[in-house]
């Protein structure tokens, strides 16, 4: 109730902005159509189409900056508004750039379809994973991506951006980002905005031709209302929720995890790095054609990135878990490390004796990125001694089961086949494919990383909560007094 009462007194203090933000937005929309059959017959008309475009875009990013700032609470720390309005450009550049991978995306689902189709079983094949369902369902994931996981994340940052500049406060960001409000209110938004303006138009015309006219002016007029209301709602509940996280507030797990990612950016990039000398078209194992002598040296090439990488791995796991008081030598962290490996990749390769097709299809990448992880990653500290109660814990945790679980279906069903695309692309078309092999094992890797960076921040004691830190004294507390006080001498 009280943020509801704050998220309606912000739009009655901002009504003029909201005003602005109907009227002016729906003017400089209908100034860019008429530029777009603006004539170029006199010299004034081509100064003019030259100087409509700047004109159009710093008045677009002046309005919403503005909207922003007025949604938002005034800590007294704001930059100014043409500052804060340029700095949205980034924003806007970052949004373009998902826009045009998931347009990329968008075109490469049949191609995606049909590989995951061909690798289902039989009996599914026929009946659940066709290729129908199969589109369907990554058409719908596309959708999710577009309208609710991008903007979503853009959004803060960008009102953060457009009230403090470059002075974005990353852990109200973040803490905002983890708040299942803000997710809840864009489901919302792109269902107002976007799902619902879909089915206007869906139906087929009828009546007659001033019938349809009004129909369509109709459906636009209502689609530009519900467009602009959701996006003006949006940002009214972000300035809501930004004043109500606090600046010390912090998320422990998430300020651990980019804490993990910043003290280790040297391991990671000894890791990628190693990936980009091994894909260098130097070595033989990138020749077309070669004799046995040159195959047993890419093969050992391949071998020695593969045990560089795994130590890499395990030096950033020690390294994110620094602050643990018992770590075992490294050389025993190494070993019981390749040791969980084999198992993992013993128990993952099994999954033929599974009899039911949906546990066959996906239990070997499963129980290596849900449930062997934890093991790899903490033998790799404490060696053969592990912690077998805060693996425990791990397993019943709900932020490690979501992050495992997306990480097998990211690294499964999204990374793989983009991988075997571009691969299989480059060699088609004669091209080198050390490139390829290298975005390829990138892609992979920073999965890898990302996940270990998680795992460690659950796993870590400083990022538990305070009640799991402290011992519960037994007995009564006693309380101090006056009298308690040491005695002073007489003089």
């Amino acid at each position: 109730m009280i943020l509801l009462k704050d998220f309606l007194r912000r739009l009655s203090q901002s009504r003029r902005w909201i005003a602005a933000q109907f009227g002016l937005t729906l003017l400089l929309i209908l100034v860019g159509l008429a530029w777009t059959r603006l004539p170029e017959k006199h010299l004034w008309q081509v100064a003019l189409s030259l100087l409509l475009p700047p004109l159009l875009a710093s008045s677009v990013l002046a309005l919403q900056a503005g909207t922003m700032r007025s949604l938002a609470h005034d800590d007294g720390k704001r930059t100014r508004l043409a500052w804060g309005a340029l700095t949205l450009l980034v924003w806007i550049a970052m949004f373009w750039a998902c826009w045009a991978a998931l347009n990329w995306c968008d075109d490469q689902l049949w191609n995606w379809s049909s590989y995951l189709n061909s690798k289902a079983p039989a009996h599914w094949r026929a009946r659940l994973f066709t290729y129908s369902h199969i589109q369907h369902w990554l058409s719908i994931l596309e959708w999710i991506l577009r309208w609710i996981v991008v903007p979503a994340k853009i959004i803060p940052y960008a009102v953060a951006s457009a009230q403090w500049g470059w002075r974005i406060p990353m852990r109200r960001v973040l803490r905002l980002l983890w708040n299942w409000q803000w997710w809840l209110a864009v489901v919302l938004a792109a269902m107002l905005a976007v799902w619902l303006p879909g089915h206007f138009f869906a139906g087929d015309p009828h009546g007659t031709v001033s019938a349809q006219v009004w129909h369509v002016s109709l459906k636009l007029a209502a689609t530009y209302l519900l467009a602009m209301s959701s996006w003006v709602l949006l940002l009214g509940w972000a300035g809501v929720l930004f004043e109500r996280i606090p600046e010390t507030a912090r998320s422990r797990e998430v300020e651990s995890f980019c804490r993990n990612l910043l003290v280790g950016w040297r391991w990671i990039a000894a890791a990628f790095g190693t990936i980009l000398v091994v894909n260098l078209p130097v070595w033989p194992l990138n020749a077309p054609d070669g004799t046995d002598i040159i195959a047993r040296i890419a093969i050992g090439i391949r071998i020695a990135a593969f045990a560089a990488v795994v130590v890499f791995l395990v030096f950033l796991c020690r390294l994110f878990l620094a602050n643990e008081a018992k770590q075992t030598k490294v050389y025993w962290g190494i070993l019981a490390s390749i040791a969980w490996v084999g198992v993992t990749f013993a128990v993952a390769s099994q999954d033929d004796r599974f009899p039911l097709p949906l546990v066959h299809w996906g239990w070997g990448d499963f129980a290596i990125f849900v449930f062997f992880a934890p093991f790899v990653a903490s033998a790799s500290v404490w060696g053969w001694v592990l912690p077998w109660k805060r693996i425990a814990a791990l397993f019943r945790n709900p932020r490690w089961l979501a992050a495992g679980i997306a990480t097998f279906v990211g690294e499964t069903y999204l990374v793989r086949p983009i991988t075997q695309q571009l691969v299989g692309s480059s060699r088609l078309a004669g091209s080198p494919s050390a490139m390829y092999n290298f975005l390829a094992m990138s892609l992979s890797l920073g999965i890898v990383v990302l996940q270990l960076a998680w795992l460690a921040a659950l796993l870590d004691k400083s990022a538990l909560p305070l009640e799991t830190n402290t011992i519960e004294a037994k007995g009564p507390v006693l309380e101090a007094t006056e009298n308690d006080s040491p005695e002073k001498p007489l003089p």
